[in-house]
Formats: C-alpha cells, structure tokens, sequence
C-alpha cells in the first residue's frame, strides 16, 4: 500500500469538522428552551460519529506507523521508546487540559479524571503495541478476540460491581468498551494493507458489503427488546462501524483510486493533521464565548440563539480559523500539540528546507503518520 491514504486525512478532518458545532451547540444554545427541531437532531447525529471515528482513524494510522517503521528496520527498542513518550505526552497533555476545561465548564471530577478519547489512545498505544509485530493472521484473530473479550468485561465489570476493575469502564469515554473503536482500527489498517492488486475491487465491494452488514445489525436490535445496557453498546459499536466502513470504502474508491480532488479537500486534510490542536483551540474558543457573550449580547445570548445566528456564528469561526491555520503553517505550527510531539520524535511537521535553504511547506499528506 502506498504510503499516504487521502481518505484516512479527509475523514480525520470531516470528524474534527462533525465535533465543533456539537460542542458550540450543547454550551451556547442547548440549555435554553427554544425549540430547534432538525437542526438539533442533525448536529447531535454527526456528533455521535465523531469520538468512534477518531478513535478508529487512530487505530488505523498506529497500524502503519508501526509497520513503516518495521519495514525501515528499526528495532524494536526504539519503536517502543518512541511510541512511549508520545502516549506519556498525550495523556498528559489532555489530562491536564481536562483539568483546566473541568474548572471553567464545571464538569464532574469522574469525567476530568477518568477516561477520554485522547487518553483512551494514548493507554492503548501502549497495551497494544506488540500486536503490529505479529503476523497477520494472528493479530487478525487477536484483534478480534480482544475486542470480543472487553465486551465481556464490561459486562462483567457493570453488573457483577467488580470495585477494583471499575476505574476501566468509568468516565465520559470509558476504557472499556471504548477502546474497542481503537482496536477495529488496527484490525482494520492490518486488513486494508493487503488492498492494491487485481483483486482490488472484488475486496472493496466485500468490505462495503460487511459495512453495510454491520450498518443493518444496529436496527435489528429494534426489533429484539434486550434489557442490559452492553448489547445496546455493541448495537452502537456495529453501527459506528457500519458507517466508518461504507464510508472509507467511498473516499478510497473516489480519492485514492480514482484521484479526485475537491475544493476545500487541503482544509480538510491539514484540519485533521492538526486534530489535537484543533480539539482544544475550539474548547478555548467556546470558553471565551461563556465570558464575552453575556456582557455584549446578553439578551440574545439568555434566550438562546436563533438557527441562523449560530450558522452565522459557526461560519465566522470556520472562517478566522482556517486563516489562522493557513498564517501558523508558516510558522510550523509552533507550539501546537503536533508541533511538540514532532519535537520529541525530532520531526518536522510540514516545513522542509528547499536547496536554497528557505522554508517551504510540504503536501499535507507528508504529515506525521498518526
């Protein structure tokens, strides 16, 4: 496989772009009470794809990080020394951001504490790190029985109160069964690894087929009446899937295969390169929102914003943020997320040196690889 999937990046930046209005919506507009009918239902609904997905994109692009660096022969040792310090980094830094945005949004402690997405990566990172090395039919089979067996811990966990394993399935995005996502991802990076040959399109319409499959095993759960909250879990898990699947499946056929190119495809791609950064740069921006907006709109603000004044809102934000993005680049992105973890694996993020020794930006696709 080649070393750059568009698709991977086009759906990392079109999570990143699902989560913003959720999260504007639900701290600017949720709590009043106007009515804001399909609107509300739409923002919740890409909402919801946004922590499955991004947790399977990450389990994706670990599955090649490690194979990349695999086939350059580094050993071992030094693959684990760096995967180590960028989960020790990414749990940090999103713990203690946690903290900050738990004081300012007053959040439940469990929920600063425990588990969320980017801890949920950052502690799978390292429990999974040997998987990669295995041949392939084995780690299909382990990813696999993994993901089988944390279904049947969480069940075991919730209704047998196991105290001591509780810290595991507690917080907004609990462990278990959450890193389930992240283990779909690298069982599904090992699967795709093997695509290009002649039997491409003979493989992409089975894998849009499962997705499809996988997409339909969430509404037969509406037909059968089960009574413990881990099979609505797998309902949920399956549907996740489903989507993800069909719609990798499509992006890879029009992007990668095809070599289709839209407009905004760059924006796309280089907001996802910048996922973390991104997370938290909007939280902030919300944040400041909280503040300023009862001391200069605070009538509008107490009933709630109409529709088209929070488009407004979410347009101008799209907006300054992507020219902000585009006048960083040039500065590398300096103290962005990326920017550090590309520090302590001693990389650049986009910037190269041309033969003229002036700076020049890279493809986004060059980007680091998770």
């Amino acid at each position: 496989m080649k070393e750059r999937i568009i698709s991977i990046d086009i759906l990392r930046g079109l999570t990143i772009i699902f989560m913003i209005p959720f999260h504007f919506f639900i701290k600017w507009m949720d709590w009043t009470t106007r009515e804001y009918g399909i609107f509300k239902e739409i923002t919740v609904f890409l909402s919801i794809l946004t922590a499955p997905f991004f947790l399977i994109i990450s389990g994706m692009g670990y599955h090649f990080f490690i194979n990349k660096k695999i086939n350059e022969n580094i050993s071992k040792s030094n693959i684990f020394s760096e995967v180590l310090k960028r989960s020790l980094f990414i749990f940090g830094v999103s713990t203690l951001l946690l903290i900050s945005f738990g004081y300012i949004f007053n959040m439940e402690s469990s929920n600063i504490i425990y588990w969320s997405v980017f801890q949920v990566i950052a502690f799978s990172m390292m429990i999974f790190f040997s998987f990669p090395f295995l041949k392939q039919n084995l780690r299909i089979i382990l990813y696999i029985s993994v993901i089988i067996l944390f279904f049947f811990l969480d069940y075991i966990i919730s209704f047998h109160k196991l105290n001591y394993l509780s810290i595991l399935n507690e917080g907004i995005f609990e462990f278990i069964p959450w890193a389930n996502f992240y283990i779909f991802g690298l069982l599904f990076g090992s699967i795709i690894s093997n695509w290009p040959g002649e039997k491409f399109n003979k493989k992409l319409i089975l894998c849009t087929i499962i997705g499809i499959i996988c997409f339909l095993t969430y509404f037969i759960r509406i037909f059968i009446h089960f009574y413990y909250y881990e099979t609505y879990f797998f309902a949920f898990f399956m549907l996740m899937v489903g989507i993800f699947i069909i719609l990798f499946c499509l992006c890879y056929y029009f992007f990668d295969r095809k070599g289709k190119d839209i407009y905004v495809q760059k924006s796309i791609i280089r907001w996802g390169k910048l996922a973390f950064s991104m997370y938290y740069i909007h939280f902030g921006v919300i944040a400041i929102g909280i503040i300023v907006f009862p001391l200069i709109i605070d009538e509008i603000y107490s009933s709630g914003f109409l529709i088209y004044q929070f488009i407004i809102l979410l347009v101008i934000f799209f907006i300054s943020l992507e020219l902000f993005v585009r006048i960083w680049q040039r500065y590398n992105f300096f103290l962005g997320v990326e920017w550090f973890m590309n520090k302590i694996s001693k990389k650049t993020l986009f910037l190269k040196k041309d033969s003229k020794g002036l700076n020049v930006v890279k493809h986004p696709q060059e980007n680091i690889e998770y």
